[in-house]
C-alpha cells in the first residue's frame, strides 16, 4: 500500500498539484435540502430607473414635493381644527356639569334651610 502511496504523490507533484490533495467537502444529501427551500419564490423583477430626459425626473420629484408639502399642510389644518372642536366640546361639558350642580341649589327656597 505505500507503494501505492507513493506514486500517487508522485504523480501529483508531476502534474504541479498539491499533496496530500485538497479536498472539496461534500454535503450530505439530506443536508443539502435543509439549507435551500424546496420551492423557492421568484423573486420580483425591480426595474431599472428611467434614464433621465432633460430633467424631466427633477420636474416630476419637484411636483411631487410641492404636493407632498399642501398634503402635509392640509392635515396639520385638519388637525388643528379637530383639536379646537374637542376643545369647545369638552368646555361646553364642563360648564353644562357646573350649571347642573348650581340648578339645584338655586331653585332651593331659603327659608327651607332654616326650618328644623
Amino acid at each position: 500500500m505505500g507503494r501505492a502511496i507513493e506514486r500517487e504523490r508522485q504523480a501529483a507533484v508531476d502534474a504541479g498539484q498539491p499533496r496530500p490533495p485538497t479536498r472539496q467537502p461534500q454535503p450530505e444529501p439530506g443536508h443539502r435540502a435543509a439549507l435551500q427551500p424546496e420551492d423557492p419564490q421568484p423573486r420580483p423583477e425591480i426595474p431599472e430607473p428611467e434614464a433621465d430626459r432633460h430633467g424631466a425626473r427633477a420636474t416630476r420629484l419637484d411636483e411631487l414635493q410641492t404636493r407632498t408639502a399642501a398634503a402635509a399642510g392640509r392635515i396639520t389644518a385638519d388637525n388643528a381644527e379637530r383639536d379646537a372642536r374637542a376643545e369647545y366640546a369638552a368646555r361646553i361639558e364642563r360648564q353644562s356639569q357646573v350649571e347642573a350642580e348650581v340648578a339645584p341649589q338655586a331653585e332651593t327656597p331659603p327659608d327651607a334651610e332654616l326650618e328644623p
